[in-house]
């Protein structure tokens, strides 16, 4: 299975070669965002060929206030640049693997986000990342779209590194206490991602680590188990100054096509947390 892997940089694209690179049968072709920007399109033209069989794309714009202030540069990325790579991997014959997000959905409901449910994203960059999804499914038939949540891995701007960067700091850290999500680690993604493939699935899946947990209870399980000096403080969403952007305040999935499948759910999000935390920081 010969792969092409954009945002090879980023959290997933790192697990991904991580975890996939000593799999006999899977041969990667990684590229940061710098080497393809999959907004050129002379690059997807170039890098996109008849000959490989997935496009994997990690490749994502991700700031959420920024694309409130702009939201140009989301949609050029999250939007357009996903509808021509799904055009070009029809054409190509490869099976397109693409990543979404929990944030295409409002926040309103109190039970998980399943499938079925219908997006309403309430921010623009949550716009941008649906735009892009239906662009996917509509120019490209073999596609697999992968929603997820909360995600983090060893590196980069991420909540984890956020709460570990506080550590000894005389001011408390403020935390949401009325977001609620599904914190994921990146390496189980991969794994969960691979294994979709391995079994040719075609469609939607949810794919986060199962429970639910508030900003404010990961930032606490991340400060415990690290044993982390950090005053932790929790507020609500509205006491937080987290930006021009809303968030939604509950944004669980739940993973229902992937109880159909033969691939195993990601443990729970605490497990999962404590397992990355061990091999990452104190190992």
């Amino acid at each position: 299975m010969k792969v092409i892997v954009t945002g090879a940089t980023g959290q997933l694209g790192k697990a991904v070669i991580e975890s996939w690179q000593s799999v006999p049968t899977v041969q990667l072709y990684p590229y940061s965002e710098e080497d393809f920007d999959i907004t050129n399109e002379s690059m997807i033209n170039k890098y996109v060929t008849r000959g490989f069989d997935v496009l994997l794309n990690c490749a994502a714009y991700t700031n959420v206030d920024c694309a409130e202030q702009g939201s140009a540069a989301a949609y050029l990325v999250n939007a357009e640049a996903v509808k021509k790579l799904a055009i070009k991997a029809a054409q190509a014959k490869l099976k397109f693997v693409h990543i979404s997000t929990d944030y295409v959905f409002s926040g309103l409901k109190q039970t998980g986000y399943t499938e079925d449910d219908k997006p309403e994203p309430i921010n623009e960059y949550g716009r941008s990342k649906l735009a892009g999804e239906i662009f996917l499914q509509k120019y490209c038939s073999d596609y697999l779209l992968v929603r997820t949540a909360w995600l983090y891995g060893g590196e980069g701007l991420n909540f984890i590194n956020r709460v570990r960067n506080h550590d000894g700091k005389k001011e408390p850290l403020r935390v949401a206490k009325d977001q609620i999500g599904s914190p994921t680690c990146a390496t189980d993604l991969a794994f969960v991602i691979y294994q979709l493939l391995k079994q040719k699935a075609t469609g939607l899946f949810h794919v986060v680590s199962q429970g639910q947990a508030s900003r404010l209870e990961w930032a606490k399980a991340i400060t415990d188990y690290l044993k982390l000096d950090v005053d932790l403080q929790g507020v609500s969403s509205n006491e937080l100054a987290q930006g021009i952007a809303k968030r939604p305040k509950f944004s669980c999935l739940d993973s229902i096509r992937l109880e159909k499948t033969n691939v195993k759910k990601i443990q729970d999000w605490k497990s999962a947390l404590y397992s990355f935390l061990k091999s990452t920081y104190l190992s």
